[in-house]
């Protein structure tokens, strides 16, 4: 297999975009605030000509999960998967305007309850009460703009903003079942579109040479009736860049930071039974580790180096990882990407 290029790349909608979320018993789930690896690396290979299938993945093909671009006060910035240690705080009558919006806190499993601690006990000297029911968890992917460049003082995390994309479009529909070919009872369901206009970054694992950087192409569902439209542009990161990457890991790092979800690598329970409303048949699914979540690096196995745990995965084309090192407050390729991740946003909204 040939070494594939890396990429960064950004995603501006031109039209809103449907993502077919999994689903459920009440229907569709809500709008997702990620444009999922699957829809990205379909539409990408396909305005890019590079063909499809498990021929294109075996050479190396692999596209990470899409996060929002969060525009403050006019310039673009970028968010990250929360992890599991990211803390909101609700301002109530204006109880905790002084303090950040939340915290992300890069820490290694065990150290949760510690962080917690601090977080706690940091919040409650500025507001002078205990902030029972004031501090709340962020759920694990949820995207989060980083807000200031260190930890607080006397915190191990950085100030933070969750991150919502508030859908803009919608229409219901009616599941059919294809083995009855008719309506399923209760599956009254609702799509839900990202709006025109907002933008997203991605890395890629590109096989081959790319010689047109900046295409249109069209991402998610019913782009027969006009969906989906989006322009995006990937920039091939140069080789100084990634042995920079390398070198700022000494390989002895112990725990990876997921950038996307990655199939549960425990030694046991790696597939459940499920059942298909739709086909009537039982199925398998795998469960997979949400992105943001911090894992063993001996999980995802020792011969699987740096660079190709954060372009290609841990377990590819899923599970984009960097390790975590004890001195940085945010992943370090976030740190070296985002400057140039709001100036191609900016060079997009230029060429509407």
């Amino acid at each position: 297999m040939s070494t594939p290029h890396y990429y960064l790349g950004v995603v501006r909608a031109l039209e809103p975009i449907m993502i077919r979320s999994r689903r459920t018993p009440r229907g569709y789930e809500s709008l997702s605030d990620v444009l999922p690896a699957s829809s990205l690396a379909a539409a990408l290979a396909r305005g890019l000509g590079l063909g499809g299938g498990l021929e294109l993945l075996s050479r190396g093909y692999a596209v990470s999960d899409a996060y929002p671009v969060y525009i403050r006060r006019g310039d673009y910035v970028p968010t990250i998967p929360s992890t599991p240690t990211t803390y909101k705080i609700k301002n109530i009558g204006g109880i905790g305007s002084s303090l950040p919006r939340a915290f992300f806190c890069l820490t290694t499993p065990g150290n949760e309850t510690r962080v917690y601690r601090r977080v706690y006990e940091h919040v409650e000297r500025k507001i002078k009460f205990k902030p029972s029911g004031l501090l709340k968890n962020v759920k694990t992917g949820s995207p989060v703009a980083i807000e200031g460049d260190k930890s607080e003082d006397d915190v191990p995390c950085v100030a933070a903003r969750v991150v919502e994309v508030r859908a803009e479009h919608s229409y219901d529909s009616v599941a059919i079942n294809p083995g009855r070919g008719s309506a399923e009872e209760e599956m009254l369901f609702t799509y839900y579109a990202i709006p025109a206009g907002t933008c997203f970054w991605f890395t890629a694992a590109i096989p081959g040479e790319v010689s047109e950087e900046s295409l249109e192409t069209r991402i998610g569902g019913r782009t027969s009736a006009g969906y989906g439209r989006a322009h995006v542009i990937i920039e091939r990161i140069g080789d100084d860049v990634v042995e920079r990457i390398e070198e700022h890991y000494s390989g002895d790092e112990a725990y990876m930071y997921l950038w996307s979800p990655s199939p549960s690598l425990a030694p046991t329970g790696l597939s459940r039974p499920g059942w298909s409303r739709a086909s009537g048949r039982p199925r398998l699914a795998v469960p997979l580790l949400p992105a943001g979540s911090v894992i063993e690096r001996r999980r995802a196995g020792e011969r699987i180096g740096v660079v190709e745990a954060r372009f290609r995965g841990i377990a590819p084309p899923y599970g984009q990882a960097e390790p975590v090192r004890s001195d940085d407050a945010v992943p370090y390729t976030f740190t070296l990407f985002s400057q140039r991740i709001s100036e191609l946003c900016r060079r997009l909204e230029n060429l509407v």
